[in-house]
Protein backbone atom coordinates (compact mmCIF):
# COMPACT_ATOMS: atom_id res chain seq x y z
CA UNK A 1 0.00 0.00 0.00
CA UNK A 2 2.64 2.35 1.42
CA UNK A 3 5.31 3.45 -1.54
CA UNK A 4 8.90 2.23 -0.48
CA UNK A 5 10.44 6.04 -0.03
CA UNK A 6 7.51 6.53 2.12
CA UNK A 7 7.84 3.50 4.20
CA UNK A 8 11.22 4.30 4.37
CA UNK A 9 10.44 7.81 5.97
CA UNK A 10 8.00 6.13 8.46
CA UNK A 11 10.80 3.53 9.69
CA UNK A 12 14.32 5.73 9.68
CA UNK A 13 12.90 9.13 10.76
CA UNK A 14 9.19 9.54 12.12
CA UNK A 15 8.69 6.04 14.25
CA UNK A 16 12.80 4.76 14.09
CA UNK A 17 13.19 1.42 15.71
CA UNK A 18 9.32 0.94 15.77
CA UNK A 19 8.78 -2.29 13.76
CA UNK A 20 5.42 -1.41 11.12
CA UNK A 21 2.50 -4.86 11.25
CA UNK A 22 -0.22 -2.84 9.51
CA UNK A 23 -1.19 0.23 7.18
CA UNK A 24 -4.94 0.71 6.67
CA UNK A 25 -6.87 2.93 5.01
CA UNK A 26 -9.11 5.25 7.49
CA UNK A 27 -12.39 6.61 6.27
CA UNK A 28 -13.13 10.67 5.35
CA UNK A 29 -9.85 11.81 3.62
CA UNK A 30 -11.68 12.72 0.31
CA UNK A 31 -8.74 15.06 -1.23
CA UNK A 32 -5.79 13.21 0.56
CA UNK A 33 -5.32 9.83 1.80
CA UNK A 34 -5.55 9.09 5.67
CA UNK A 35 -4.02 6.00 6.93
CA UNK A 36 -3.71 3.80 10.41
CA UNK A 37 -0.38 3.11 11.13
CA UNK A 38 -0.29 0.59 13.88
CA UNK A 39 3.24 -0.84 15.17
CA UNK A 40 4.59 -3.84 17.22
CA UNK A 41 4.04 -2.27 20.55
CA UNK A 42 0.68 -1.91 20.08
CA UNK A 43 0.89 2.04 18.86
CA UNK A 44 -1.47 3.88 16.63
CA UNK A 45 -0.92 6.35 14.31
CA UNK A 46 -2.24 8.12 11.13
CA UNK A 47 -0.28 9.02 8.61
CA UNK A 48 -1.61 11.58 6.15
CA UNK A 49 -0.49 11.50 2.67
CA UNK A 50 -1.05 14.99 0.92
CA UNK A 51 -2.06 14.03 -2.83
CA UNK A 52 -3.86 17.46 -4.39
CA UNK A 53 -1.45 20.65 -5.44
CA UNK A 54 0.62 22.76 -3.57
CA UNK A 55 0.73 19.56 -1.04
CA UNK A 56 4.01 21.18 0.63
CA UNK A 57 2.56 24.36 1.90
CA UNK A 58 -0.95 22.63 2.75
CA UNK A 59 1.23 19.80 4.75
CA UNK A 60 3.40 22.50 6.71
CA UNK A 61 0.43 24.75 7.80
CA UNK A 62 -1.75 21.75 9.38
CA UNK A 63 1.45 20.53 11.07
CA UNK A 64 2.24 24.04 12.55
CA UNK A 65 -1.50 24.18 13.24
CA UNK A 66 -1.60 21.49 15.00
CA UNK A 67 1.59 22.24 16.87
CA UNK A 68 0.38 25.35 18.29
CA UNK A 69 -3.61 24.06 19.08
CA UNK A 70 -1.32 21.35 21.07
CA UNK A 71 0.42 24.11 22.67
CA UNK A 72 -2.42 26.10 23.75
CA UNK A 73 -4.36 23.49 24.62
CA UNK A 74 -8.00 24.40 24.06
CA UNK A 75 -8.68 22.70 21.26
CA UNK A 76 -8.94 18.97 21.05
CA UNK A 77 -6.11 17.89 17.96
CA UNK A 78 -4.16 15.24 17.23
CA UNK A 79 -0.45 15.73 18.12
CA UNK A 80 2.09 16.02 15.55
CA UNK A 81 4.46 13.34 15.21
CA UNK A 82 6.88 14.25 12.73
CA UNK A 83 6.07 15.99 9.28
CA UNK A 84 8.23 15.59 5.80
CA UNK A 85 6.09 18.91 4.28
CA UNK A 86 8.51 18.48 1.02
CA UNK A 87 7.05 15.35 0.58
CA UNK A 88 3.25 15.58 1.72
CA UNK A 89 3.78 13.52 4.57
CA UNK A 90 2.38 13.69 8.03
CA UNK A 91 2.45 11.40 10.91
CA UNK A 92 0.38 11.53 14.04
CA UNK A 93 -1.16 10.40 17.21
CA UNK A 94 -4.30 8.42 16.71
CA UNK A 95 -7.01 9.51 18.86
CA UNK A 96 -9.92 7.37 19.73
CA UNK A 97 -13.62 8.03 19.18
CA UNK A 98 -16.34 8.25 17.04
CA UNK A 99 -16.90 10.55 14.25
CA UNK A 100 -20.06 12.70 14.76
CA UNK A 101 -21.55 11.42 11.49
CA UNK A 102 -21.75 7.59 12.65
CA UNK A 103 -22.43 9.22 16.67
CA UNK A 104 -25.67 10.65 14.68
CA UNK A 105 -26.61 7.42 12.78
CA UNK A 106 -26.75 5.69 16.57
CA UNK A 107 -29.21 8.45 17.68
CA UNK A 108 -28.05 8.55 21.53
CA UNK A 109 -28.39 12.00 22.85
CA UNK A 110 -28.12 14.52 18.99
CA UNK A 111 -28.98 17.44 20.85
CA UNK A 112 -25.70 17.12 23.30
CA UNK A 113 -23.37 16.28 20.31
CA UNK A 114 -24.53 19.54 18.64
CA UNK A 115 -23.78 21.29 22.36
CA UNK A 116 -20.20 18.89 22.35
CA UNK A 117 -19.42 20.36 18.42
CA UNK A 118 -20.45 24.45 19.48
CA UNK A 119 -18.14 24.10 22.16
CA UNK A 120 -15.16 22.97 20.31
CA UNK A 121 -16.07 25.52 17.05
CA UNK A 122 -15.76 28.13 19.88
CA UNK A 123 -12.67 27.15 21.01
CA UNK A 124 -11.15 27.35 17.77
CA UNK A 125 -12.62 31.27 17.15
CA UNK A 126 -10.83 32.57 20.07
CA UNK A 127 -7.70 31.68 18.48
CA UNK A 128 -6.90 34.87 16.92
CA UNK A 129 -4.22 36.29 14.09
CA UNK A 130 -3.21 40.25 12.87
CA UNK A 131 -5.68 39.89 10.34
CA UNK A 132 -7.95 37.64 7.76
CA UNK A 133 -6.58 35.45 5.36
CA UNK A 134 -5.11 31.98 3.93
CA UNK A 135 -2.16 31.07 5.93
CA UNK A 136 0.82 31.41 3.69
CA UNK A 137 3.47 28.70 5.43
CA UNK A 138 4.31 27.49 8.26
CA UNK A 139 4.62 30.56 10.18
CA UNK A 140 1.02 31.29 9.82
CA UNK A 141 0.82 34.65 8.50
CA UNK A 142 -2.67 35.09 6.79
CA UNK A 143 -2.21 36.67 3.21
CA UNK A 144 -5.13 39.28 3.27
CA UNK A 145 -4.76 39.63 -0.62
CA UNK A 146 -6.39 35.77 -1.19
CA UNK A 147 -9.62 36.36 0.20
CA UNK A 148 -12.56 37.05 -1.84
CA UNK A 149 -14.55 39.92 -0.90
CA UNK A 150 -17.24 40.10 -4.17
CA UNK A 151 -19.87 38.06 -3.72
CA UNK A 152 -21.08 38.19 -7.08
CA UNK A 153 -17.74 38.98 -8.96
CA UNK A 154 -16.55 35.43 -7.12
CA UNK A 155 -20.17 33.36 -8.16
CA UNK A 156 -19.94 35.07 -11.71
CA UNK A 157 -16.72 33.52 -12.06
CA UNK A 158 -17.82 30.14 -10.53
CA UNK A 159 -20.86 30.13 -12.94
CA UNK A 160 -18.60 30.23 -15.75
CA UNK A 161 -17.28 27.09 -15.32
CA UNK A 162 -20.47 24.90 -13.67
CA UNK A 163 -23.42 24.36 -15.93
CA UNK A 164 -25.64 22.58 -12.50
CA UNK A 165 -27.97 25.87 -12.36
CA UNK A 166 -30.88 26.70 -14.89
CA UNK A 167 -30.78 30.36 -16.69
CA UNK A 168 -32.89 31.51 -14.62
CA UNK A 169 -31.22 30.17 -11.56
CA UNK A 170 -28.10 31.43 -12.26
CA UNK A 171 -29.58 34.89 -12.31
CA UNK A 172 -31.51 34.67 -9.07
CA UNK A 173 -28.18 33.67 -7.67
CA UNK A 174 -25.86 36.53 -8.78
CA UNK A 175 -28.86 39.03 -7.16
CA UNK A 176 -29.15 37.25 -4.01
CA UNK A 177 -25.40 37.50 -4.29
CA UNK A 178 -25.39 41.01 -5.35
CA UNK A 179 -28.35 41.57 -2.13
CA UNK A 180 -26.36 40.39 0.28
CA UNK A 181 -23.06 42.40 -0.05
CA UNK A 182 -24.18 45.06 2.57
CA UNK A 183 -23.97 42.26 4.93
CA UNK A 184 -20.68 40.67 3.86
CA UNK A 185 -19.33 44.05 4.25
CA UNK A 186 -20.22 44.41 7.60
CA UNK A 187 -18.84 41.12 8.79
CA UNK A 188 -15.49 41.69 6.87
CA UNK A 189 -12.03 42.13 8.94
CA UNK A 190 -12.51 39.74 11.67
CA UNK A 191 -9.22 37.40 12.06
CA UNK A 192 -10.42 34.54 13.85
CA UNK A 193 -9.24 30.93 13.34
CA UNK A 194 -11.72 29.19 10.96
CA UNK A 195 -11.43 25.10 10.00
CA UNK A 196 -13.62 25.73 6.50
CA UNK A 197 -14.47 22.10 7.09
CA UNK A 198 -16.40 21.98 10.02
CA UNK A 199 -19.08 19.16 9.83
CA UNK A 200 -19.48 15.89 11.33
CA UNK A 201 -17.13 13.92 9.24
CA UNK A 202 -14.25 15.83 10.60
CA UNK A 203 -14.99 15.87 14.53
CA UNK A 204 -14.16 12.81 16.74
CA UNK A 205 -16.25 12.31 19.66
CA UNK A 206 -16.71 9.79 22.64
CA UNK A 207 -19.52 9.64 25.43
CA UNK A 208 -18.25 10.53 29.23
CA UNK A 209 -20.03 10.15 32.12
CA UNK A 210 -23.11 10.15 29.88
CA UNK A 211 -22.61 13.29 28.21
CA UNK A 212 -20.53 14.13 24.87
CA UNK A 213 -17.39 15.88 24.33
CA UNK A 214 -14.85 16.10 21.33
CA UNK A 215 -11.58 14.72 21.51
CA UNK A 216 -10.61 15.75 18.17
CA UNK A 217 -11.51 17.90 15.22
CA UNK A 218 -9.44 16.33 12.54
CA UNK A 219 -8.30 17.71 8.65
CA UNK A 220 -7.17 21.45 8.86
CA UNK A 221 -6.26 21.77 5.62
CA UNK A 222 -8.86 24.51 4.59
CA UNK A 223 -8.05 26.72 7.34
CA UNK A 224 -7.68 30.17 7.33
CA UNK A 225 -8.23 33.05 9.51
CA UNK A 226 -11.69 35.10 9.11
CA UNK A 227 -15.08 35.27 10.62
CA UNK A 228 -16.06 32.73 12.69
CA UNK A 229 -19.90 32.64 11.28
CA UNK A 230 -17.89 30.85 8.27
CA UNK A 231 -17.49 27.68 10.22
CA UNK A 232 -21.31 28.08 11.64
CA UNK A 233 -22.22 27.84 7.64
CA UNK A 234 -19.92 24.67 6.97
CA UNK A 235 -22.27 23.13 9.48
CA UNK A 236 -25.36 24.42 8.81
CA UNK A 237 -25.21 23.67 5.18
CA UNK A 238 -26.42 20.54 4.78
CA UNK A 239 -28.46 20.82 8.45
CA UNK A 240 -31.50 19.62 6.58
CA UNK A 241 -30.23 15.91 6.55
CA UNK A 242 -29.04 16.20 10.44
CA UNK A 243 -31.49 15.69 13.82
CA UNK A 244 -32.99 18.57 14.39
CA UNK A 245 -32.15 18.27 18.09
CA UNK A 246 -28.51 18.34 16.32
CA UNK A 247 -29.40 21.74 14.49
CA UNK A 248 -30.72 23.15 17.85
CA UNK A 249 -27.87 22.36 20.00
CA UNK A 250 -25.38 23.48 17.51
CA UNK A 251 -27.18 26.86 17.39
CA UNK A 252 -28.09 27.53 20.83
CA UNK A 253 -26.23 30.65 21.46
CA UNK A 254 -26.96 32.05 18.36
CA UNK A 255 -30.17 34.03 16.74
CA UNK A 256 -31.49 34.85 13.42
CA UNK A 257 -29.66 37.40 12.31
CA UNK A 258 -26.29 35.61 13.13
CA UNK A 259 -27.33 32.75 11.85
CA UNK A 260 -28.66 34.06 8.39
CA UNK A 261 -25.18 35.90 8.69
CA UNK A 262 -23.49 32.34 8.51
CA UNK A 263 -26.07 31.49 5.45
CA UNK A 264 -24.84 33.98 3.59
CA UNK A 265 -20.84 33.59 4.08
CA UNK A 266 -21.64 30.15 3.37
CA UNK A 267 -22.75 31.51 -0.43
CA UNK A 268 -18.70 31.18 -1.37
CA UNK A 269 -18.13 27.87 -0.53
CA UNK A 270 -21.14 26.64 -2.17
CA UNK A 271 -20.40 28.47 -5.42
CA UNK A 272 -16.93 27.16 -5.19
CA UNK A 273 -18.53 23.55 -5.28
CA UNK A 274 -20.77 24.31 -7.85
CA UNK A 275 -17.26 24.08 -10.29
CA UNK A 276 -16.65 20.62 -8.82
CA UNK A 277 -17.00 17.30 -10.82
CA UNK A 278 -20.78 17.08 -11.23
CA UNK A 279 -20.69 13.08 -10.94
CA UNK A 280 -20.67 12.61 -7.03
CA UNK A 281 -23.63 12.82 -4.56
CA UNK A 282 -22.19 15.46 -2.74
CA UNK A 283 -22.36 17.74 -6.08
CA UNK A 284 -25.72 16.90 -6.22
CA UNK A 285 -26.01 17.74 -2.07
CA UNK A 286 -25.11 21.14 -3.16
CA UNK A 287 -26.93 21.89 -6.25
CA UNK A 288 -30.01 21.10 -3.71
CA UNK A 289 -28.41 23.77 -0.95
CA UNK A 290 -28.11 26.61 -3.64
CA UNK A 291 -31.63 26.19 -4.68
CA UNK A 292 -32.88 25.83 -0.84
CA UNK A 293 -31.05 29.31 -0.24
CA UNK A 294 -32.80 30.61 -3.75
CA UNK A 295 -36.21 29.89 -2.58
CA UNK A 296 -35.25 31.14 1.04
CA UNK A 297 -33.76 34.51 0.18
CA UNK A 298 -36.72 34.79 -2.57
Amino acid sequence: MLPEPVRRWLADVALPGARIVDVAPLTGGYSNQNLLVSTGDGDRYVLRRYLRPGAPRTCAVEAALATLLTQRGRVPVPAVIAAAPSDGLLLSEFVPGDLVSVALAGGVDPGGLGVAARQALSAIGAVTFDGPGWFAGPELVPAADDVPGDLAGFVSHCLASSTALSAGERRDLLALAESVQPRLDALAGRACLVHCDFNPKNILVRRVRGRWMVTSVLDWEFAMSGHPLIDIGNMRRFRSGYPPAFNDGFAADLDDAELADADVLDLFALADLLTRPPDSALFDQVVGVVRQRLREWA
